[in-house]
């Protein structure tokens, strides 16, 4: 039930390239985890950022 009611909001959300370039954004503390992610991707070799 509650999928039906998210259901149109999920199908009419487009996502966007995740910006690899940690200054392309303002972090807070709260961001910790996402930094590393994304640095581990840069590690990987991910250049370009990911859907």
């Amino acid at each position: 039930r509650i999928f039906a009611q998210d259901r149109p909001i999920l199908e009419s959300q487009r996502p966007e390239l995740l910006p690899l370039d940690l200054q392309a954004e303002l972090h807070l503390r709260s961001d910790r985890t996402a930094i590393a992610y994304r640095r581990w991707l840069r590690q990987l070799g991910v250049r370009t950022g990911a859907a």
